[in-house]
């Protein structure tokens, strides 16, 4: 019990947990299933942005110490076309996300159980 309530307390900083009919005294219901799938969206998202800008930086300083010589030029010019690609699938899949949204008229960025 313990673990939950420690677990309670590192969550509510999300601001996710903070409502109400996620907890009940000290039994968690299960439409806080919502929080865990939001919390995993954001991070998720999060984690492919900060990847992606590690991409750009290996990339640049693979270029930058390239020399000249043409086979570590490509190397690095391989590593930037797929952090761009990377950025590029982020985006492109994001804005479909709003695109469906907005033709359906359901918040696809957003998990809600409907009760």
């Amino acid at each position: 019990m313990k673990k939950i309530k420690a677990g309670l307390v590192s969550m509510t900083a999300t601001g996710c947990w903070s409502d109400v009919k996620y907890v009940d005294g000290d039994v968690v219901k299960i439409a806080a299933i919502e929080c865990v799938f939001q919390i995993a969206f954001n991070y998720t998202l999060r984690f492919a942005g900060l990847a992606v800008f590690i991409m750009f930086l290996v990339g640049g300083v693979k270029f930058l110490t390239a020399g000249g010589e043409p086979e570590k030029a490509a190397s690095a010019q391989k590593t930037l076309t797929y952090a761009i690609f990377g950025l590029a699938l982020i985006v492109i899949s994001w804005f479909t996300l709003l695109l469906i949204g907005e033709f359906t008229g359901i918040e696809l960025t957003t998990f809600q159980i409907i009760p």
